[in-house]
């Protein structure tokens, strides 16, 4: 019997001056601190709704978040973002999960649907990607039969290239791959306009964000010239 799709969840302990650096530039350390929390509580609400197994890994590795959660916490291995994401699902792979999906946590409004979609990707494909506007992915997963970690180190990390690199490194091996639905992750101060429109329009998406997001634009309308 095949085991449940294991979830992937990377985070960073909510510090400030330490998360969201790009979007604290526009509305300072301790907002985007809080805004961060709120995008982990509403994604990790939005896992457990799946059914899925959720394994949180956590960096920086010597720093374990201060949250009270009922999910496995591992550390994040690896000096890249390519090695810690090759690491995490090795890991996985080895304690016997049959596929599994990993993610960041810069994308509160992702839906379920999206997470569905990936894992019924993975009944046909070795691998799924998840396409970002900007170039690169919010999501990839693998069958543990069909884990191919040389996609972690070739890609230029941080880069509009990223999703594209992927693909041909993928293409030239032969390894079949799914695409899923594209979602817009929150990097800056543009992208949070964009996810408060959003969320503006779907009341039950990113409950927590919301809220934050709504005292935000009450607290600092000089710098957040945001709609009613």
């Amino acid at each position: 019997m095949e085991s449940p799709c294991a979830l992937i969840f990377f985070m960073r302990n909510p510090v400030p001056g330490k998360v969201k650096t790009r979007l604290a530039a526009g509305i300072g350390d301790e907002a985007a601190c809080d805004l961060y929390a709120s995008f982990v509580q509403d994604m990790l609400s939005m896992l457990e709704r799946t059914g899925g197994e959720i394994h949180v890994f956590f960096w920086p590795p010597e720093e374990p978040p201060q949250m009270k959660t009922p999910y496995p916490l591992h550390p994040q291995k690896g000096a890249s973002l390519g090695e810690r994401m090759q690491n995490a699902f090795e890991e996985i792979f080895s304690q016997g999960c049959d596929k599994a999906l990993l993610m960041g946590s810069d994308i509160p409004d992702l839906p379920m649907d999206i997470i569905q979609e990936a894992e019924k990707l993975l009944e046909e494909n070795a691998c799924v990607l998840g396409p970002s506007e900007d170039g690169g992915y919010f999501l990839v997963g693998f069958t543990k039969k069909g884990f191919f970690p040389s996609i972690f180190s070739g890609p230029e990390w941080g880069t509009s290239k990223v999703l594209a690199q992927t693909l041909d490194i993928l293409k030239q091996s032969r390894i079949p791959c799914g695409l899923t639905t594209p979602w817009k992750d929150v990097d800056d101060l543009e992208d949070l306009k964009l996810l408060f429109l959003r969320l503006s329009g779907e009341k039950t998406a990113a409950g927590e964000t919301l809220f934050k997001l709504k005292e935000l634009q009450r607290v600092c309308p000089h710098i957040l010239d945001w709609p009613s």
